[in-house]
């Protein structure tokens, strides 16, 4: 028993820290206090598994994952100690993955690897807006507003952005998406339609940002309970 929960102990602690999370973010995943993730990461406690599949599914990992010792060679004493020191070896990673997983953990999302395929999905927008750009300059040279795609990519960053962040991020992110959304959007048509000066456009944002904000509060509310 003292040697599963040195493995479980270490896992836990590895996944943590190489997706950027800190005890308190997990815990607050988990509807657990920080104090217990700390003693699972110390091996003084082990989580029941229905905590532990949840765990394996924040960290995009098998629940045979968690107890299973990935660090061959090393004796199950000196991984109970690098787990009550909170030193859990980490897997080899170059500087770039590292980074990538600090970057993850703070925008909330589960791994490295849906964060990345999350700024590639964003980043084909703007691949797309820069091919029509050039497109439009070289074929229909006398179309003077060809800039117009990179006003709209804008908008359309922001929904890609909001669609995977609900998928995988923290949903506090998504509101912050959402009106990031909707300024985004009425902009990109006020400035695709400026020369009647559309200003009255910006007014659908106020109600629309009082409905997000609402509902933000109501989300947070119901998670503090």
């Amino acid at each position: 028993m003292e040697q599963i929960r040195a493995i479980i102990a270490a896992n836990i602690s590895e996944l943590r820290l190489r997706s950027g999370m800190t005890q308190q973010e997990l815990a607050e995943k988990l509807n657990y206090t920080d104090k217990a993730v700390s003693k699972w990461e110390r091996g003084e406690s082990v989580p029941d598994i229905s905590v532990l599949a949840r765990v394996a599914e924040i960290f995009g990992v098998t629940v045979d994952h968690l107890i299973t010792d990935h660090r061959h060679g090393r004796a199950p004493e000196k991984q109970a100690a690098d787990a009550a020191s909170g030193r859990a070896e980490e897997a080899p990673a170059s500087d770039s993955q590292s980074n990538m997983s600090k970057l993850a953990g703070i925008f909330g999302f589960r791994s490295a690897g849906k964060f990345t395929v999350t700024l590639m999905a964003a980043a084909a927008v703007w691949l797309v807006a820069v091919t029509v750009f050039v497109c439009l300059t070289v074929f229909v040279p006398t179309y003077r507003r060809a800039w117009i795609c990179f006003v709209f990519a804008a908008p359309l960053t922001a929904i890609v952005l909001l669609i995977f962040n609900l998928l995988w991020g923290r949903m506090n992110n998504s509101f912050a998406l959402m009106a990031v959304c909707v300024w985004t959007v009425l902009g990109a048509l006020f400035t695709f339609f400026i020369e009647s000066q559309p200003w009255i456009i910006f007014l659908i944002g106020i109600p629309a940002q009082a409905i997000i904000l609402l509902w933000q509060l109501l989300y947070n509310r119901k998670k503090s309970k």
